[in-house]
């Protein structure tokens, strides 16, 4: 289907108006600028979210590690079963393990852990089942270090797991939140540049390509007939003004121009008659 052409646009051509042409191109760049940041942001949550995560793990391990230790030294395996399972109603952990003194053997776990050969396998109980690596895995190693008389001695290590997605779960809201108010902006400019635009440039423009096409057509008597809106723009303080001065200011010259042609058909029109009619005479007097 053909496109319609603009009302009042010379020769029938389609132009496109420039007020949405520019603010077309302008907003193209915009959203660009506007999305990188955006995700700038986004990552920027996601980052601190992960190191908040990472920080928690580490501070849950301080708060156990002694508890832990001490357990390790005197093998309770009874308080270590209990601390390992009330870790495990924490959120933000995901599984954890206790490694002999020399980080090799596995003394015990709970969830999701890497075992011995470096495989990832869900431990409940006493019950062990492989899984797929799941992915995003974070893993904080801590020292369990019993204070005897003798001082300090490792007596094992002690790890903690979590994931990605936990830390991303943290600030999705306010990812979501990030994203609409990005959109909601950017359409908030759009509409409000774009009525800008038209009233400064789009509508003085369209005014004067009116004018344009009327002296085209010959639709109207030079400096004659012009409008409220089109004598407006002669008081624009702006490049539109000042075109709209210079047009009218030709304008002016043309009527002026016009007016002398006139006078001179007028006047030549009456000089023929004039020596048609001497013509007569002598030819009567012939």
């Amino acid at each position: 289907m053909a496109e319609k052409s603009l009302e009042g646009q010379p020769d029938g051509k389609v132009v496109k108006p420039l007020a949405r042409t520019l603010m077309s191109k302008v907003f193209s760049y915009y959203v660009v600028i506007a999305a990188a940041v955006t995700l700038v942001q986004i990552v920027s949550e996601f980052r601190n979210s992960e190191k908040n995560l990472v920080d928690n793990l580490k501070l849950y391990q301080q708060t156990f590690s002694r508890t832990l230790a001490s357990a390790v030294w005197v093998v309770d395996r009874d308080q270590i079963e209990s601390t390992l399972k009330g870790m495990m109603e924490i959120p933000t952990i995901i599984g954890v393990a206790i490694r002999d003194e020399f980080n090799q053997k596995i003394l015990n776990s709970q969830g999701q852990v890497q075992d011995e050969e470096g495989n990832y396998v869900n431990v409940k109980g006493s019950e062990v089942t492989p899984v797929a690596y799941p992915g995003g895995v974070i893993s904080v190693e801590h020292t369990l270090s019993y204070e005897g008389l003798q001082g300090s001695q490792v007596v094992g290590y002690f790890t903690l797991y979590s994931n990605k997605r936990i830390a991303f779960e943290k600030v999705h809201h306010n990812i979501i939140l990030l994203i609409i108010n990005s959109i909601v902006k950017t359409i908030a400019l759009w509409l409000i540049f774009l009525k800008i635009a038209k009233g400064m440039l789009g509508d003085p423009l369209k005014i004067l390509t009116q004018l344009v096409v009327r002296l085209k057509k010959d639709s109207f008597q030079l400096g004659q007939g012009f409008s409220k809106d089109e004598l407006d723009l002669t008081r624009k303080k702006d490049e539109i003004g000042l075109l709209s001065k210079s047009f009218f200011k030709m304008l002016g010259k043309l009527n002026e121009i016009h007016t002398r042609l006139i006078e001179y058909n007028e006047t030549l029109e009456l000089k023929v008659r004039e020596k048609v009619g001497l013509l007569k005479k002598s030819q009567e007097q012939l």
